[in-house]
């Protein structure tokens, strides 16, 4: 991990791979709330206090019956099959996927004020709504590289054991680490996931009122990471992988429209 921040380790391995590849040394701060819009600060504030109960209770879930009804061995398969349950994961993907649709709902506007052209946007093209779904179930299915059920797994399987060993009732033990991990992953998913979707809705509402090219753009200078890749200049139909945002975990930058020899569409589109 990098310093005493806490990375959700499920979301953006890439970025663990470049811990590893520096030994550790990089420190990341992406997050400049003076540069973020109020609308981007007001969704991010509501996503996070709406997904930390969300994912407790996901936790808790497979200590329903109490832990005496958790075995001993195969316990991270055991887990996988509690939580790969419809009902185990209900709220967390209605949820993801309401916000999901806000956060480009968000983007979407942010691009057309940018353009100059003023007015409202709300997602509801099929294609690309079905794209923001899809996305929501990854996070929500085992075995996926962002799945959020498999880091909930490796927690519960590496604190049930020590619970169980310790002094004391092992849930109070449970409940502690339980109330720090919905915390501060409620915190990574909400910034790290409305950057994503932010970034979509600037991506999409650029190339759909025609808009060739786009600009990437680092929110803090200070990122190792993101600093180098700061102007660098793309397609809006095919931004690379190395620019697709968010690049790590908590990554705030942003896309901005290349104007020049644009001319204002007949029709705006605004998220139909």
């Amino acid at each position: 991990m990098v310093g005493t921040e806490l990375y959700d380790v499920a979301l953006y391995r890439s970025l663990a791979k470049m811990q590893r590849a520096t030994n550790g040394l990089i420190a990341v701060n992406t997050r400049s709330l003076s540069e973020l819009t109020p609308a981007e600060v007001h969704l991010e504030t509501q996503w996070q206090r709406e997904l930390e109960p969300v994912l407790t209770d996901l936790y808790w879930y497979p200590l329903r019956n109490g832990i005496d009804y958790v075995p001993d061995t195969g316990l991270k398969r055991w887990l996988r099959d509690q939580l790969s349950a419809a009902v185990a994961i209900a709220a967390l993907l209605a949820l993801l996927r309401r916000y999901l649709i806000r956060g480009v709902n968000v983007g979407g506007k942010m691009a057309l004020d940018l353009l100059g052209l003023n007015g409202s946007f709300y997602l509801q093209n099929r294609q690309y709504v079905d794209d923001i779904y899809s996305h929501a179930d990854t996070l929500t299915t085992v075995g996926t590289d962002l799945s959020l059920i498999d880091t909930t797994v490796d927690h519960l399987a590496g604190a049930i054991p020590a619970a169980k060993q310790g002094e004391g009732h092992p849930l109070l033990a449970l409940g502690a680490s339980i109330v720090g991990w919905a915390a501060v992953r409620s915190v990574n998913i909400a910034i790290t996931e409305e950057s994503r979707t932010v970034a979509q809705g600037l991506n999409w509402t650029y190339g759909e009122n025609g808009i060739e090219r786009q600009v990437f753009r680092a929110r803090e200078d200070a990122c190792p990471i993101c600093s180098p890749l700061d102007g660098s200049v793309m397609p809006v139909n095919d931004v690379p992988g190395e620019l697709s945002i968010p690049v790590h975990t908590r990554c705030r930058c942003w896309y901005e429209a290349l104007t020049d020899g644009w001319t204002k569409p007949d029709k705006i589109w605004r998220g139909e």
